[in-house]
């Protein structure tokens, strides 16, 4: 189940993975806010990447890297 929350959280045209969920962005805060999902956090994407890897999925992390 928590596999399914990351997944949940990934872009299905990219790949990539929304960092910073707790942290909202857009007609809430605007462009002027410095943080949140719509910035790409190394530290997020190794944290996804490492869950779901040990869950047995390495399709979507390696994904998220391309």
């Amino acid at each position: 189940m928590a596999a399914n929350v990351l997944k949940a959280a990934q872009d299905k045209q990219t790949g990539a993975f929304v960092a910073g969920l707790g942290t909202p962005w857009g007609d809430s805060n605007g462009d002027k806010d410095a943080g949140g999902y719509h910035l790409v956090w190394e530290r997020d994407m190794y944290e996804f990447s490492s869950a779901l890897i040990v869950a047995g999925d390495t399709a979507d992390p390696k994904r998220a890297l391309m």
